[in-house]
């Protein structure tokens, strides 16, 4: 993202993520920003000083630092740092850059702890020749497992020694995110199901548009007026209305602003949810009569009307029921979050606010009645 400083000057803003992890115990993550690549180093640096786990530079993209920890208040620990199991998920998704000279020294640092371990395994080799000296028709074999091992490490070396450009940022990523389990495993599973999602978003994009259009406006026609909604590019990275991660680059359907919408990962699960719901509904009035009676014997249990023997009013019953069921679930929610659904320490159960006022309401015009008749038939007396 590009700001503007005192003197009115375009300034470009750097987001950063520095990742403080230990096994067993919690990670956090570091959202910062920066002026340009070498601040960004810089940042990392004097974080690293005075600090005895090393820190994990992440990436960097161009972005605002207020919009990132923003999105991600419900994880913030304190500051600048946030607790990186809870958005995990979000960052392993995002396509951050890594200075040069952090992919150079990453690469350095590779190949010298492979060096280390092969200086080690000569040594042990060099003990177990003086240590065999009497035995040297099977030294070879006592020693077979670390001259293996050394041929391995050596093929690492040439391996990484040939790593440039993006398979060395792969390669780094791949490392970074291995120092927590959980981040590893998000990087897998975000990574496949990317790709395998992409592709059969790309597929179904004419069927995904309209039922976007449809959610957003009531009819597949993206010429009705309202909101537009289009397959556009992405100049910056953002999150969508899913959670999804969208980056410079890709495609992604907008909703009405940009950086406002639907990755094509989301915009296929939707099409998936829709076409599943379609196929149920059309299921459900094909049901069979042990289905028809099972239906019937729900709808009796929640006291709910419908026509005997008429298996159209009762499936579509059931669906009005369920979808009660969903809202009611919402309601409870709201109802709780704005203090009106209640638990009572005193009497060990929820609450509600509205019912009893309601209630109230209802007793007080009850007596206010009764006195009204009650002085009615005095009167008469």
């Amino acid at each position: 993202m590009i700001k503007k400083n005192s003197n009115n000057v375009l300034k470009k803003e750097l987001v950063y993520f520095l990742l403080h992890s230990e096994s067993n115990r919690k990670s956090y993550v570091k959202i910062g920003k920066s002026d340009s690549e070498t601040g960004v180093v810089a940042r990392l640096k004097g974080c690293q000083t005075g600090n005895p786990i090393k820190l994990i530079l992440l990436g960097y993209f161009e972005g605002s630092e207020a919009e990132w920890q923003s999105q991600f208040h419900y994880a913030n620990v304190r500051g600048e740092w946030f607790d990186y199991n809870r958005i995990k998920h979000i960052i392993s998704q995002l396509n951050l850059k890594v200075p040069k000279n952090i992919l150079k020294e990453f690469k350095e640092d590779k190949i010298a702890k492979l060096n280390k371990k092969i200086i080690e395994l000569r040594d042990k080799i060099e003990e177990d020749r003086e240590r065999y000296s009497y035995d040297r028709e099977n030294l070879k074999a006592y020693c077979q497992e670390e001259i293996e091992q050394i041929g391995k490490h050596e093929d690492d070396i040439a391996q990484i020694d040939g790593l440039e450009g993006a398979k060395l940022k792969e390669a780094y990523n791949k490392w970074a995110v291995e120092h927590t389990e959980e981040g590893w495993y998000a990087f897998q599973r975000c990574s496949e199901a990317s790709r395998n999602h992409r592709k059969e978003a790309l597929k179904n994009m004419s069927h995904i548009e309209k039922i976007i259009n449809f959610i957003h406006k009531g009819t597949s026609n993206k010429w009705h007026g309202g909101q537009e909604i289009r397959y556009v590019e992405a100049k910056g990275s953002f999150i969508d209305f899913f959670n999804g991660v969208v980056n410079p680059g890709e495609y992604y359907i907008m909703v009405g602003e940009y950086q406002n919408g639907y990755s094509l990962e989301s915009g296929y699960s939707i099409y998936k949810m829709f076409v599943n719901f379609m196929n149920s509904r059309r299921d459900n009035s094909k049901a069979s009569k042990k289905q028809i009676e099972s239906f019937k014997d729900y709808l009796d249990a929640k006291k709910i009307k419908h026509k005997e023997n008429c298996s159209v009013d009762i499936t579509k019953k059931i669906e009005t029921s369920s979808l009660k069921d969903i809202i009611d679930d919402f309601k409870n929610d709201i109802d709780k979050e704005l203090g009106i659904l209640y638990f009572d320490d005193n009497l060990c159960q929820w609450r509600n606010k509205e019912n009893e006022r309601s209630l109230e309401t209802y007793l007080k015009q009850k007596q206010l009645k009764e006195k009204v008749v009650l002085e009615n038939e005095r009167h008469y007396d």
